[in-house]
């Protein structure tokens, strides 16, 4: 009897292990739900890898633009500061009392301007008088001449002190220029890298007060082999990775020089693509696969569809389950893979354009076993 039960039971293993899906059904469990990815053919070239490094589009000096002494260093080496930040400020007294004394001229000016206005009021006023008595007895030609030229002098007058407010105005805007230059402000945002003076110190128009290094400004410089650039052009795109990071970039520009000796070009990429850009450091090296030749059709296969054993890459297929619409079997078959795009691999042999292979989930599945799928969500081209 007891053999009899271990017969059977080893009967039922088998029959498991050859039709998945009869032994879901007898346990009444539904088939898994899993995401698929298309097997898709897409435009690549060749690649070369080379080792970049991240570097700052804006980054130097930052001067002072007026003569002081300085009163106050704001910030300290490797502190980040934003666009607007004041870094130092300098010795204020004096420029602050000529904002004052020219505050005063512009009042004085003012108060010119009235008093001119007035005496050509006046002057105007008698010469009309005096053109009105021109038919009476009481009339001088002298005298209306006379008039006539204190109305013009007193109209010259006039235009003079305002121009003379105008320039008091501009010396006012001036000194008020010199003022706001005390405050040495960050230019852009970025970190301190050096502080070239300090409190008690003096510097002249020009001077560095701080150096800063942009950080938030970066892109990758390249100086790729002159013989393997081939499709190293303006707006060609690339692989960049860092650390467990990637992402596709552009190349922005090819400088027009050669380095005699090593026989390289500079290449510059950006903008760094947003997963590399919170981490991107200046000067920290990059990898970066630039296109060396003219793109070809490929066809590709998500990474997270290949699954490595001892005898090779396999990965798991979607085929349709006729007797059960809606549903599909696994379909294991090995794949024979080329190089590596973003996220992606070159297919070369194992799958057709249209294939469906499942990226979530795969490593589970058994030949045949039956399953669905949530949803067929490419994880996209490698756009490479």
């Amino acid at each position: 009897m007891r053999y009899s039960i271990l017969c059977l039971a080893a009967l039922f293993l088998a029959y498991a292990s050859i039709n998945p899906a009869a032994a879901q059904q007898r346990g009444n469990r539904p088939p898994p739900a899993l995401v698929g990815d298309e097997i898709v053919q897409e435009i690549a070239s060749e690649t070369a890898a080379v080792v970049g490094r991240f570097v700052s589009t804006r980054g130097g000096a930052v001067a002072a633009r007026i003569s002081g002494a300085v009163d106050a260093v704001s910030v300290e080496v490797g502190e980040r500061v934003e666009a607007g930040q004041i870094l130092a400020e300098l010795a204020t007294d004096r420029l602050s009392a000529e904002v004052q004394r020219r505050n005063a001229l512009l009042e004085l000016t003012k108060a010119r301007i009235q008093t001119a206005k007035t005496t050509q009021k006046l002057a105007e006023q008698l010469l009309n008088r005096l053109e009105r008595l021109r038919n009476s007895a009481a009339f001088s030609e002298a005298l209306l001449s006379d008039k006539q030229l204190e109305a013009e002098r007193a109209a010259a007058q006039v235009k003079e002190v305002e121009a003379d407010y105008a320039r008091a105005l501009a010396e006012l805007q001036l000194a008020k220029v010199e003022l706001e230059y005390s405050q040495v402000k960050a230019p852009y945002s970025g970190v301190v890298a050096e502080r070239h003076t300090e409190v008690g110190g003096f510097v002249s128009i020009g001077a560095p007060v701080v150096t800063l290094i942009g950080d938030k400004a970066l892109e990758i410089e390249v100086e790729a082999p002159t013989d393997r650039m081939g499709g190293v052009q303006p707006g060609a795109k690339a692989i960049v990775t860092y650390g467990a990071a990637s992402g596709e970039i552009r190349v922005r520009a090819v400088l027009p020089r050669e380095t005699g000796v090593s026989r390289t070009r500079t290449v510059r990429f950006g903008p760094l693509p947003k997963e590399l850009a919170k981490l991107a450091i200046t000067n920290a090296a990059v990898t970066i696969n630039i296109p060396v030749a003219a793109p070809e059709p490929v066809v590709t296969i998500h990474k997270d569809a290949i699954i490595r054993r001892p005898s090779g890459a396999v990965a798991v297929f979607a085929k349709p389950n006729e007797a059960e619409p809606g549903t599909f079997n696994a379909e294991i078959k090995p794949v024979e893979l080329g190089a590596a795009i973003g996220r992606r691999f070159i297919l070369i042999e194992g799958a057709s354009p249209g294939d469906i292979a499942v990226v979530r989930g795969n490593e589970t599945l058994r030949p045949n076993q039956t399953f669905k799928l949530v949803g067929n969500q490419p994880a996209g081209k490698s756009n490479r």
